[in-house]
């Protein structure tokens, strides 16, 4: 029996401690979560402090919130056919560009096809011009049909970027531009 009230005190005493530890878990929780808060707070007060000047308004303050700024206004680069500096668009990413901006924003079919012939100089606006598009995609299939081209079994890319060097006139670059001169 005795054996039997030892184990008990034995079982009452870890009861306890465990009771002390939950409750000292519970206090820490409690504080870490007290001192979240204040630093939410915090920030908070610091971002609107900031954005006080603009008409930035935040999206409802929860921990879940992210806050992104957009860039309202971004140039498109003009395409002219074969890249001559390393700022020179890619014809791939300038056509894929373009087609986002074109789907972004609503245009009409005359607004959407000027935007894009704003865009194209040199040979390939030029060439795209002689093909005479009536609308923005239109426009867009053309530069993706030069850059594709099945004329003389180039390979893709070879026509809008073809090798200049060996030949400086345009003509070789855009077939129908040629036909102006």
């Amino acid at each position: 029996m005795d054996d039997l009230e030892e184990q008990l005190k034995v079982l009452r005493l870890q009861l306890e401690q465990s009771r002390a530890q939950t409750t000292e878990a519970q206090q820490k929780k409690a504080a870490v979560e007290s001192e979240w808060q204040a630093q939410k707070l915090h920030l908070e007060q610091e971002l609107a402090r900031s954005h006080q000047s603009s008409n930035w308004e935040p999206a409802a303050a929860t921990p879940q919130s992210i806050y992104m700024y957009v860039q309202r206004e971004r140039r498109m680069p003009k395409l002219g056919g074969r890249p001559q500096k390393p700022e020179d668009p890619d014809v791939d990413d300038w056509t894929s560009d373009t087609e986002n901006h074109l789907q972004a924003n609503p245009f009409s079919d005359r607004e959407g096809l000027d935007f894009v012939m704003d865009h194209l100089n040199g040979p390939a606006g030029q060439e795209v011009r002689f093909r005479e598009p009536r609308t923005a995609m239109e426009a867009l299939q053309i530069v993706r049909r030069l850059r594709w081209c099945g004329h003389n079994g180039c390979s893709p890319r070879s026509f809008l970027y073809k090798n200049s060097a060996a030949r400086r006139d345009t003509a070789g670059l855009f077939p129908r531009a040629g036909e102006a001169i």
